[in-house]
């Protein structure tokens, strides 16, 4: 990598990730969704989740700017830590921050080449729960613990209060921000899991309202659900691949062809 990391925390944390997380697969392959990299069935474009969000008005070109860092498989030990580690103690956050690391440097190139210049600034999808516990901050904080040797990593956006979160449903009003500290920016939109979508897809949206010159979405982990993938016809084949792909933060591949 270009850099040393900040921490020593981080050089330790990418061991955990490249030992728990899974590689991407290609978006070529005939059973993979070209928007979000899940399963799909022979004979359809994408997986059910992106089509609900197609349905309900999400852009596809939007759609085309996903690039997921890892997969986490439920059951197992890195969808573990992606779905606890806003509650765990704060080392867990080192994983969350050693992957973002490792994507931004290893895909420096293809981010600046997507987003037609310089990563201007990061940002997180903000929570939809509230603040009240601390809990939603936890994404932002344990992205700005790569801070220095990465661009600034800025609330760019908020939860407008009121507006209910809809499962599959691309609702851009869920989100606002300051016009005047987005518009003409290029920014990395990171989110800590993607699973149907709606929530990244929408903030996403929402920067683009605002003014945002280019974006690139960069949710950390795909999450996957055994179950879900065995109940589509390719599923076995997929998960057998997912499983067997590893993730190594130094050779990380670029997931768009």
């Amino acid at each position: 990598m270009a850099h040393e990391p900040p921490y020593e925390a981080i050089e330790d944390a990418l061991a955990v990730v490249n030992r728990e997380a899974r590689g991407v697969l290609s978006q070529l392959r005939d059973d993979v969704c070209a928007y979000c990299f899940g399963p799909k069935g022979p004979g359809f474009p994408h997986c059910f989740s992106c089509n609900k969000l197609i349905q309900s008005g999400a852009p596809k070109a939007l759609l085309g700017r996903v690039v997921p860092v890892s997969m986490a498989i439920s059951p197992g030990p890195w969808y573990n830590r992606m779905s606890r580690y806003k509650l765990a103690d704060t080392d867990d956050m080192y994983l969350v921050a050693a992957a973002a690391y490792a994507a931004l440097e290893a895909y420096r190139s293809e981010l600046v080449s997507m987003l037609g210049g310089v990563i201007d600034a990061i940002c997180v999808t903000p929570s939809t729960r509230g603040v009240a516990d601390g809990k939603s901050l936890r994404l932002l904080n344990s992205i700005e613990l790569i801070s220095d040797v990465t661009r600034p990593v800025v609330p760019l956006l908020h939860h407008v209060d009121g507006q209910p979160k809809i499962r599959n449903t691309f609702t851009p009003q869920l989100f606002d921000g300051d016009r005047s500290r987005v518009e003409g920016r290029r920014i990395v939109l990171v989110d800590d899991t993607w699973v149907t979508g709606a929530a990244t897809i929408s903030a996403a949206a929402a920067l683009q309202r605002l003014g945002a010159a280019s974006l690139v979405i960069m949710p950390i982990a795909r999450r996957l659900e055994t179950a879900s993938i065995l109940s589509v016809a390719w599923g076995p084949g997929y998960l057998s691949t997912v499983e067997a792909c590893s993730w190594n933060a130094v050779g990380l591949q670029w997931p768009r062809g």
